[in-house]
């Protein structure tokens, strides 16, 4: 009798049995004859990105299983700029490079790079922080600045921010230094002010360091963009456009459950070693333009800022921005 299922008895002890376990019974019968569903299988796709605020709508995404959930084993590799990334997505071993716009046009003037998305518009978490004493950025002539060279918060500040309070290359001294190394340098007294991001300026003003003279916001558009090649779109399509829909919850979790946002946040950051408190990354969240689909005038920024670097010699040709800027419906069907 043992592996079959079986109604009833007139047996005194069967019943007795029956009656005690039958549940257990009635289950067991019900999970030997139904059909067993496979794991869902989940497609691999490696992202490269700075481990700071430009990267964390991907990382609180990741953290809150939203692409797991659209079916996707997402490995994340932290880098200490977007220009990082971009190279690790040149050498080809990662599949979308989180970076700035500089990138993408040098990329997308060689034909060697499109954009599959947006992740946000960064000039509100970067800044610049000076040290005490210092109430103009005027003031950091012939002084050391702190700046990331490759990156957007370099670019901006020596072509748009300096030049605007008078200040020229030559006329200060740039000192290259990743975003996490800023505020112990400013501590150390060996610059006077750095170019960053989030977290660091918010630590470095919670610390009592320096103060945070400016945003970017007046200077510059600073997106952040999703950058992947032609080879890695048709390889894997079907990854790309389950990522950039899914991106779409990462968007409502920023803008309409700041909260949990905030606590995913704060924990990966805390788990790196950043130093910050609920409160300052509750302000850090709320500064942050996180948005799907790109603004309407996105591609007239990118025509200026292309036609000065052809100028400069930088890149060879200016993009065809409609070839470039790729929607999820472009990407699904290729």
């Amino acid at each position: 009798m043992a592996g079959r299922c079986v109604g009833g008895g007139r047996h005194t002890m069967w019943a007795i049995v029956a009656a005690l376990v039958g549940s257990v019974v009635v289950a067991g019968c019900g999970a030997s004859t139904a059909p067993r569903t496979a794991p869902k299988k989940l497609v691999p796709l490696n992202i490269a990105l700075p481990s700071g605020v430009v990267g964390l709508p991907v990382i609180v995404g990741a953290r809150l299983g939203i692409f797991r959930r659209a079916g996707l084993a997402v490995d994340l590799s932290y880098t200490t700029s977007g220009s990082v990334a971009v190279d690790a997505l040149y050498a080809g071993t990662t599949d979308i490079a989180v970076t700035a716009e500089t990138p993408l046009i040098e990329a997308a003037s060689k034909v060697k790079g499109v954009s599959i998305g947006i992740e946000q518009i960064g000039n509100g978490t970067s800044g610049v922080v000076v040290a005490k004493g210092i109430t103009s950025l005027s003031q950091l002539r012939g002084k050391a600045i702190a700046s990331t060279v490759g990156s957007e918060t370099n670019s901006l500040l020596i072509d748009a921010i300096l030049p605007r309070y008078g200040l020229q290359p030559g006329q200060y001294t740039l000192v290259n230094l990743p975003f996490t190394e800023m505020p112990a340098a400013l501590a150390a007294h060996s610059i006077a002010a750095f170019a960053g991001n989030e977290p660091q300026i918010s630590e470095a003003v919670a610390q009592g360091l320096g103060t945070e003279l400016t945003t970017y916001r007046p200077y510059g558009y600073v997106p952040i963009f999703f950058l992947s090649t032609p080879a890695v779109l048709k390889a894997k399509r079907g990854a790309l456009y389950k990522f950039i829909t899914a991106y779409n919850a990462v968007v409502r979790v920023f803008n309409k459950s700041r909260s949990e946002a905030v606590s995913a946040a704060y924990a990966f950051l805390r788990s790196q070693g950043d130093n910050v408190t609920r409160a300052m990354v509750g302000h850090i969240v709320a500064e942050m333009v996180v948005a799907s689909g790109y603004p309407s005038d996105l591609a007239a920024h990118l025509q200026r800022n292309a036609g000065a670097l052809l100028a400069s010699g930088k890149i060879a040709a200016i993009p065809q921005w409609s070839k470039v800027l790729l929607t999820p419906a472009e990407i699904e069907r290729g």
